[in-house]
């Protein structure tokens, strides 16, 4: 964007006259009187509608360049609220599944197995009840590593490691 506002200002320059100041010293002269040689140059800027255009053309550029700088802030944003979004609702669920389904599937399991040892239950209850507990662990163990690809989401899209998020719920 520095460069476009730098080409907006040159372009406006271009509307002023150039003065230029020349000094030499040409040893082939004859004459050593005409030797030193001193110049004075000026650029007038005639052309008016060229550079009326092309200061036109740079002005369009800046705008372009803040519009993409613009949409690439709304992108980075919508990232991160999509990334942060994500990560709460893992956090939900590992939550959920560690605070309540987790113990409910161990005590039902107990439950089971005390069923079975009294012959209460028959053995394919028990084996529903451990089968039931493992699939609860096992979708437990895949939010949480949701929840760690989320993070690293959130994280690639805020462009710096979040340290405070980092602990394992």
């Amino acid at each position: 964007m520095r460069t476009s506002s730098a080409a907006v200002e040159l372009a406006r320059r271009e509307f002023f006259p150039d003065f230029s100041v020349n000094a030499g010293y040409n040893s082939l002269w004859d004459d050593h009187d005409k030797r030193a040689l001193v110049g004075v140059a000026i650029n007038l800027p005639i052309q008016l509608e060229r550079r009326r255009a092309a200061l036109s053309e740079t002005r369009a550029e800046l705008r372009r360049a803040e519009a993409r700088l613009e949409q690439e802030k709304a992108k980075t944003l919508l990232q991160l609220s999509e990334a942060y979004d994500g990560l709460a609702e893992t956090r939900h669920v590992i939550d959920l599944y560690g605070s309540s389904i987790l113990p409910a599937a161990r005590e039902s399991l107990a439950s089971a197995r005390a069923g079975y040892e009294s012959t209460a239950n028959d053995f394919l209850t028990l084996i529903a009840t451990e089968k039931a507990l493992y699939d609860a662990e096992l979708t437990y163990q895949q939010a949480l590593a949701v929840y760690h690809q989320r993070l690293a989401r959130l994280e690639y899209a805020a462009g710096t490691p979040l340290a405070q998020l980092e602990t394992t719920p």
